[in-house]
This record gives structure tokens, C-alpha cells and sequence, in this order.
């Protein structure tokens, strides 16, 4: 029977009943389930004596229901008082118990993990520290241009040549090469200086999406180091570019011979671009060579730097249609632009460690220097052209 006493029934009850006993209640709710367990009592949650046993009341599966809803009780039956043995067996063998056990067991055996959020492992294997050798021009600030975007923070370091002919000063070099290659060579190549200064002086008007700057402002908004040097090769120099602890030398278009103690410096070698397709067309002038030689196609190509002039085995190699209307300046352009986006590959593919090395045919092997009065009349018979100011700057 239910009523608004059920609280003073239950006293009683625990009051009547032997101290040395546990006492179980049983309370059937209208909407309880079968599963029960066992609950302190109040009087053991505020202290038990000594000389007294804790009691328990059989309470249904939740604590707190038979308190909140004791509207919804429906019956009240005492039970009889269980040993104490009987009691422990039964709380044993309640399922609630035994997962509860087995809980905890699972909870011993599994492994330890910390709060901490791991460091995710990186991918591939680490980026390659870079050095740049360089003679400044347009076309090779944009493709160190290129190579600073796309391999970001890994340019740690350019080195700007500033000498054109090692052992002369401009005056004799001009006059060196007047009497080598003659004056429309020798306009072409000033024609090209000032076009260089004035697009990079004039960077902001330009169609060429990012606009290319000097050597210097691609250091300071990239926070890379520039080393203006005469002679790459003296001490102070490799001392400067050793500081810099590079991985890889990256050559682009570089007036001066790589040296052997060089060579040597960087953990993963140095590669060059050239415009041609190796073995064909070493030296200083192969765009002028391949017109020259009436060649229908020419390339880049990125190779290993050895002690030789482009004799190094054969990383990567891209071919190029040459087009009649192609001057000189536009097929530089277009060779320079290709160039920069296989220098990027080429220094993936040293990360990953699958840098081919091919040997170059010696057999096949040719050397263009700075061209005789000979080849400038060979170069006007294939309809050659230089370029001029507006060849290029349709490009940019």
C-alpha cells in the first residue's frame, strides 16, 4: 500500500529490523524495469557506528526515481532480511555489476593516452635549403622569381654575380667583343641591358602577373639574403654561401665557371638551366647557336654542374618548337619560362630522392661561344632576328 507515509513505513521498518542485517525493500514502479541495484542508505552516507553493520535498501536502477516519483509507485512489499553471504552473492552475480568489473578490467588493460594532441608526422622528406647563383637580367629574376613562389621559404640565399667577362672592365670588354662578334651583336646585347632596367624600373606597368623586381626586392619582401660578388668562386665568397648551409646550388644563368671546391659544398649538388637541348649548343649563346644551326626544335634542360662547361649528366630535358617568327629575345623568353617551372620539379624530385643522372653523348656534343663575324652572317642567311623592345614587352 502506497500512501503519503511511505517515507515513515520505510523508517520504521529499518528500525525494527535486527541492526546486524541488511534489510532489502523491494518497489515496484508502474513504468520500472526488472533491473535493480543496490544503494546506501541514508544513515551509512552520514557515518555508520562502528559496532554496527552498513545497511542497505534494495532500491530500483535508478537513485534518484523512487524520491522524485514516489506518485508513480504503485506497491510495497517488505522483503524477508538476507545474510550477509547471500547478499555479497547476489550483488556478484548482478549483470549490472559484472559490467561494471569488466568495465574496469578494460579500462586497466587499455593502453595509456595523452591528453596531448600529437605532432603530425610529415609528409615526404624535409625541404631542401636553396642557394641561387645568379647574373642579374629580366628573364632570370623572373625565373628566381618563379622558384621563390613556388618552393616558399626554401630560397635561403641569392648570389649575384657582377662581373660579364672575368679580367676586363666594360670598356675592354666591349671593345673584346667588337672585334669577336661585330656591332649588331654588340646592339643587341646593350639593347637587352636596357630593356632589363626598364622593365624593372617600370615593374608596375607591366601585364606580367607577379610583377618582377630586382634581385634586391625579391630579398627583402622574401627575406632572403642577396651577395653581390665579382668572383663566386674566391674564399670570402664560399665562405658567405657556406654560412648559408645550403642543401642544393641552383644555377641560373650565371656568367662564371662553377669551381670543384664549389661544387662540393652542398649535400645534394648544384644544377644549372640551359636553354638548349644538351649535348647540343654548350656555352654562352645556344638560342643564337640553334638559329644558326637551322635547328627545328630546341629545349632547356637541367643538368648536373661538374667541373666542365654544361658537360654534367642530364636531369630533366624539355623540347621546344622553334617557330620562324620567333626572334632571339622571344625564344629566350619562351626557353626562360619553361626553365623556371622544371628548376621547381627538378628540386622536388632531389626531396624525394629520384633525380635521374644521365650521361650526356660527347659524341654529339657542341660549343657555341661568343659568335664570330662568320656566324653573324650565317645567322642573317636563316632570317634570323635579334628582337626589339616590343617583341618582349608583348610578353610582359
Amino acid at each position: 500500500m502506497v500512501g503519503r507515509g511511505w517515507k515513515q513505513e520505510i523508517r520504521k521498518m529499518v528500525r525494527e529490523n535486527d541492526p546486524f542485517h541488511f534489510v532489502s525493500q523491494r518497489f515496484v514502479r508502474a513504468d520500472a524495469g526488472p533491473s535493480t541495484s543496490l544503494r546506501p542508505t541514508p544513515s551509512m552516507r552520514h557515518g555508520t557506528p562502528a559496532e554496527t553493520s552498513p545497511r542497505f535498501v534494495l532500491w530500483s536502477s535508478s537513485e534518484f526515481d523512487l524520491m522524485a516519483a514516489s506518485s508513480r509507485l504503485v506497491a510495497y512489499e517488505p522483503a524477508r532480511s538476507l545474510p550477509r553471504s547471500e547478499i555479497r552473492s547476489k550483488s556478484r552475480t548482478n549483470p549490472s555489476n559484472l559490467a561494471r568489473v569488466a568495465t574496469k578490467q578494460e579500462r586497466s588493460t587499455a593502453p595509456c593516452v595523452s591528453s596531448e594532441q600529437p605532432v603530425p608526422a610529415q609528409d615526404g622528406p624535409p625541404p631542401l635549403r636553396i642557394v641561387i647563383l645568379t647574373s642579374e637580367s629580366l628573364l632570370s629574376n623572373l625565373m628566381i622569381a618563379t622558384m621563390v613562389r613556388e618552393l616558399p621559404g626554401q630560397v635561403v640565399g641569392i648570389v649575384r654575380s657582377t662581373c660579364r667577362f672575368k679580367g676586363k672592365n666594360l670598356p675592354q670588354f666591349l671593345w673584346h667583343l667588337w672585334r669577336q662578334s661585330g656591332f649588331r651583336y654588340i646592339a643587341h646585347l646593350v639593347l637587352r641591358s636596357l630593356l632589363d632596367r626598364l622593365v624593372l624600373a617600370t615593374k608596375g606597368l607591366t601585364r606580367h602577373k607577379p610583377s618582377v623586381g630586382s634581385l634586391s626586392d625579391i630579398g627583402t619582401h622574401h627575406g632572403i639574403a642577396v651577395i653581390s660578388s665579382e668572383d663566386i668562386n674566391d674564399s670570402e665568397t664560399v665562405a658567405q654561401i657556406q654560412n648559408l648551409r645550403p642543401d642544393l646550388i641552383v644555377s641560373v644563368y650565371l656568367l662564371q665557371l662553377i669551381k670543384p671546391t664549389l661544387i662540393q659544398l652542398p649535400v645534394r649538388g648544384v644544377i644549372n638551366v640551359h636553354p638548349a637541348l644538351l649535348p647540343r649548343h654548350r656555352g654562352r649563346c645556344p638560342i643564337f647557336a640553334a638559329i644558326v644551326a637551322g635547328d627545328e626544335e630546341t629545349g632547356v634542360t637541367v643538368h648536373w654542374v661538374d667541373d666542365r662547361v654544361d658537360s654534367g649528366s642530364i636531369l630533366l630535358q624539355e623540347r621546344l618548337k622553334l617557330c620562324p617568327e620567333d626572334s632571339a629575345l622571344m625564344l629566350l623568353y619562351r626557353c626562360s619560362m619553361t626553365g623556371a617551372a622544371m628548376l621547381v620539379k627538378a628540386v622536388k624530385l632531389i626531396e624525394g630522392g629520384n633525380a635521374p643522372h644521365i650521361p650526356q653523348d660527347e659524341s654529339q656534343a657542341t660549343y657555341q661561344s661568343w659568335p664570330s663575324l662568320a656566324d653573324q652572317v650565317l645567322f642573317r642567311q636563316r632570317k634570323g632576328r635579334y628582337g626589339t623592345c616590343l617583341d618582349l614587352w608583348k610578353y610582359l
